[in-house]
């Protein structure tokens, strides 16, 4: 007879949380283990025995496969004889294919957390899980045993500054687009920009400057029949969020259309208000009508969590915004996009097709087989959720759209990789940087990325670091992704728990200047292996749930690392010569993935859309 009661620690908890524990642990007078998901949350747990409680990599495998698929199907889910994305879709808009992506990594991030808790309950009385898993709160689980503790967070509250700083940007763009819009009648073309503004170098001089990392080389070809759509994210309007920076955002160099006069135009029309909330209205009551539906458990929690999605309403007033937009200039022959599947960018396609609009997908990272944004079902090839054209690196990537993804062979196109125009020239002029190398060591460049599974992001930077600390002849670059340029404290930690000293941490310097400069490359599964590759560099994957998700090792072009151990001595391999990268598989790669380094893709691009646009 199970006797004894568990504590789960899922998260950090608070010293009032400490001191329950040790409360109960030790006046109770039943029996408590203390089980931790992760050591970095035992923190606190101070003179409290605890036992280290994790899946698997195997496990996270299984799960991760299992959730993906569970999300491609959920879509064809019928209802009525309808299936989901079908009932889903209000004008041109498919709800389920904008929230796809996002829903998927919400529902596995908490199977992860749910899978290990329940492996449990039949070993003891009672659970206790402190966790910020808000998986949870969609989840059914039918059992008394459990009891869930959140965090006890105060109420965010509307943040007024960044509401009245953003209404500020909001009108002086909106002015400034009353101007920009006359420059429409004479543009065919629309090319959307909204990156965040990154360290790039400047293709003429190799200095470095701010702009669009993917895009910023195509900008610099783009000749008057081409317009640039600069578009904002609207900012979090509640707690301590941050406003963008308003520099490069008032005054643009190029031929310029602020995305903000749009939006204006679609506030000051009462049928467009009253068209919003009217579809709004069908939308929510389509939701309350599956809601009553039986789903099997997974099916449940998966339309629970779509059905809390927030944004809906303005997604639908973008889009209608646009729509109107659309209609009132049929100059307007095609429009262009990376990141096409996200819902800020989607909206605006979605308003393009209806007004017959070409759209067309430039690739701007890695496609794989467990990327919720590029796999469609088969029934989704006659829906056509994605662009009308998608401009891609390679033939790789065109096998994987058309085979697996579903996407229409004749609208799958190679030009090569925007990027990549820059390298010939880079080549030719590479030299080492003093400012942030003055000591001219060998540099290990770690492209960072913010992994959804926390343990994972946090293992592969542990890994990393113990296993260059011993090699003081080399500079560990960790050369942070714009998801994570306010995360130098979190790499700093992680390097002191490591005891690495030979580190620095980069975030506003151009990655293929770094890449020019390296001597070895690690990642995890980034766009980066592959632009490593482009430059004849050793690549290390750090690869612990064993996956190969880009195909790195499969290709022959990386070498592969499950821990820190096999880190340190590929590192010790490749400084001593003892193994090499293949060049001939790097020249195999760069055909199949990124078509042509040539210095030309930015015209290939141009004339493409000139040449595939309807109108």
């Amino acid at each position: 007879m199970v006797k004894k009661n568990a504590i789960i620690v899922s998260r950090k908890i608070s010293l009032i949380e400490k001191n329950y524990i040790f409360d109960l642990i030790n006046s109770s007078i039943e029996d408590y283990e203390v089980l931790v998901t992760n050591k970095l949350f035992s923190k606190n747990l101070d003179d409290i025995e605890f036992e280290i409680i994790e899946l698997s990599d195997s496990q996270k495998s299984k799960i991760n496969s299992e959730i993906f698929q569970n999300i491609i199907d959920f879509g064809e889910v019928e209802f009525k004889g309808k299936p989901i994305s079908d009932i889903f879709k209000i004008e041109n808009m498919s709800f389920w294919h904008y929230y796809k992506f996002r829903t998927y990594f919400f529902i596995r991030n908490a199977i992860f957390e749910i899978q290990l808790v329940n492996r449990y309950l039949n070993n003891y009385k009672k659970i206790k899980v402190f966790t910020e898993n808000q998986g949870w709160k969609y989840y059914k689980y039918d059992t008394e045993k459990l009891k869930i503790q959140f965090p006890n967070l105060s109420k965010e509250k509307y943040n007024y500054f960044i509401i009245f700083k953003y209404s500020l940007f909001f009108l002086f763009r909106s002015i400034v687009g009353l101007f920009q819009i006359r420059s429409l009648k004479k543009s065919k073309h629309i090319v959307i920009d909204h990156s965040i503004k990154q360290a790039i170098l400047d293709i003429n001089t190799l200095e470095l400057k701010k702009g669009n990392y993917n895009l910023e080389y195509l900008f610099e070809e783009l000749d008057n029949s081409f317009i640039i759509l600069d578009e904002k994210e609207f900012p979090k309007l509640k707690g301590r969020s941050k406003f963008f920076n308003l520099d490069f955002s008032l005054f643009p160099k190029r031929k310029t259309l602020f995305g903000e006069i749009i939006l204006l135009s679609g506030l000051f029309s009462s049928k467009i208000r009253k068209e919003t909330n009217k579809l709004n209205n069908k939308l929510e009551n389509i939701f309350r009508e599956v809601s009553n539906s039986e789903f099997s458990p997974v099916n449940d929690f998966i339309f629970s969590y779509f059905h809390s999605i927030p944004a809906k309403r303005l997604l639908i007033f973008k889009y209608l915004s646009y729509s109107k937009f659309f209609k009132g200039f049929e100059n307007i022959q095609s429009i262009s996009s990376i990141d096409e599947n996200s819902p800020r960018i989607k909206s605006i396609f979605d308003a393009a097709k209806k007004s017959g609009v070409t759209t067309f997908g430039i690739q701007h990272g890695t496609i794989h087989l467990l990327h919720p944004s590029y796999m469609y079902s088969k029934q989704d090839t006659q829906r056509k959720p994605f662009p009308d054209y998608n401009i891609l690196w390679g033939k790789y990537w065109k096998e994987i759209l058309n085979k697996k993804g579903n996407y229409p062979l004749d609208s799958l196109i190679l030009a090569g990789q925007i990027r990549t125009d820059v390298i010939p020239k880079l080549i030719e002029n590479s030299q080492n940087d003093l400012d942030i190398n003055p000591l001219g060591k060998k540099i290990i460049i770690f492209a960072s990325q913010f992994q959804r599974d926390e343990s994972l992001r946090e293992k592969a930077a542990l890994d990393l670091f113990s296993a260059v600390k011993h090699f003081s002849e080399y500079l560990l670059m960790v050369k942070l992704h714009p998801s994570e340029k306010n995360e130098f404290e979190y790499y700093h930690n992680l390097a002191k728990i490591a005891g690495c000293s030979n580190y620095k941490i980069l975030y506003y310097y151009d990655l293929y200047k770094l890449l020019s400069l390296s001597k070895i490359v690690v990642t995890c599964f980034s766009t980066v292996g592959a632009e490593a590759v482009y430059f004849y560099k050793p690549l290390i994957i750090i690869d612990h749930l064993k996956q190969d998700i880009q195909n790195y090792k499969k290709a022959g072009v990386a070498f592969q690392a499950t821990n820190g151990n096999e880190i340190r001595n590929i590192i010790k391999l490749l400084d001593s010569n003892q193994i090499s990268i293949d060049k001939t598989k790097y020249d195999d790669f760069i055909s199949q993935y990124a078509y042509k380094i040539d210095g030309k893709v930015s015209k290939r691009i141009i004339q493409t859309i000139k040449s595939y646009s309807n109108k």
